[in-house]
Protein backbone atom coordinates (compact mmCIF):
# COMPACT_ATOMS: atom_id res chain seq x y z
CA UNK A 1 0.00 0.00 0.00
CA UNK A 2 2.70 2.46 0.78
CA UNK A 3 4.31 1.96 -2.19
CA UNK A 4 1.10 2.39 -4.47
CA UNK A 5 0.71 5.54 -2.27
CA UNK A 6 4.30 7.02 -3.15
CA UNK A 7 3.89 5.96 -6.51
CA UNK A 8 0.86 8.51 -7.08
CA UNK A 9 2.54 10.60 -4.47
CA UNK A 10 0.20 10.66 -1.92
CA UNK A 11 1.80 11.74 1.87
CA UNK A 12 1.04 9.18 4.33
CA UNK A 13 2.19 7.62 7.38
CA UNK A 14 1.50 4.06 8.58
CA UNK A 15 1.98 3.18 12.08
CA UNK A 16 1.33 0.37 14.28
CA UNK A 17 -0.36 -0.45 17.38
CA UNK A 18 -0.44 -3.48 20.08
CA UNK A 19 -3.87 -5.13 19.92
CA UNK A 20 -6.10 -5.90 23.28
CA UNK A 21 -8.59 -8.78 23.58
CA UNK A 22 -11.41 -7.00 21.45
CA UNK A 23 -11.74 -3.34 20.10
CA UNK A 24 -15.58 -2.19 19.06
CA UNK A 25 -15.54 -0.53 15.86
CA UNK A 26 -16.87 2.91 15.92
CA UNK A 27 -19.20 3.16 12.78
CA UNK A 28 -20.60 -0.74 12.55
CA UNK A 29 -20.80 -1.22 16.89
CA UNK A 30 -19.58 -4.58 16.37
CA UNK A 31 -16.57 -6.01 18.52
CA UNK A 32 -13.81 -7.49 17.02
CA UNK A 33 -11.31 -10.16 17.80
CA UNK A 34 -7.74 -9.56 15.68
CA UNK A 35 -6.25 -12.56 14.50
CA UNK A 36 -2.93 -10.87 14.87
CA UNK A 37 -1.36 -8.92 17.85
CA UNK A 38 -0.68 -6.01 16.08
CA UNK A 39 -3.15 -3.77 14.10
CA UNK A 40 -1.60 -1.18 11.39
CA UNK A 41 -3.03 1.83 10.38
CA UNK A 42 -2.60 4.54 7.56
CA UNK A 43 -3.06 7.99 7.82
CA UNK A 44 -3.48 10.13 4.78
CA UNK A 45 -1.79 13.51 5.26
CA UNK A 46 -4.15 16.60 5.09
CA UNK A 47 -2.96 17.74 2.30
CA UNK A 48 -3.38 14.88 -0.22
CA UNK A 49 -6.80 13.93 0.80
CA UNK A 50 -8.55 14.98 -2.26
CA UNK A 51 -5.93 13.87 -4.01
CA UNK A 52 -6.59 10.28 -2.79
CA UNK A 53 -10.20 10.79 -2.88
CA UNK A 54 -9.85 11.45 -6.90
CA UNK A 55 -7.26 8.88 -7.47
CA UNK A 56 -8.22 5.81 -5.22
CA UNK A 57 -11.21 6.76 -3.53
CA UNK A 58 -13.62 3.68 -2.01
CA UNK A 59 -15.64 1.16 -3.27
CA UNK A 60 -17.82 0.81 0.01
CA UNK A 61 -20.44 3.46 -0.19
CA UNK A 62 -20.73 4.59 3.51
CA UNK A 63 -17.37 4.93 3.36
CA UNK A 64 -16.99 7.08 -0.04
CA UNK A 65 -19.87 9.35 1.37
CA UNK A 66 -17.80 9.82 4.44
CA UNK A 67 -14.83 11.14 2.68
CA UNK A 68 -17.00 13.32 0.64
CA UNK A 69 -18.50 15.17 3.64
CA UNK A 70 -15.18 15.44 5.05
CA UNK A 71 -14.01 16.85 2.49
CA UNK A 72 -16.83 19.57 1.56
CA UNK A 73 -17.14 20.17 5.57
CA UNK A 74 -13.23 20.95 5.70
CA UNK A 75 -11.06 23.08 4.03
CA UNK A 76 -8.16 21.02 2.17
CA UNK A 77 -5.47 22.31 0.12
CA UNK A 78 -5.46 21.07 -3.55
CA UNK A 79 -1.85 20.32 -4.02
CA UNK A 80 0.70 19.37 -1.35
Amino acid sequence: MARLLEYLNIHHTIGEELTKDEFISLSAGKRYRPKSDKIYYLRISRCCVIRFSKLIGFRIKRKMVTLMTLIRESRFKEIC
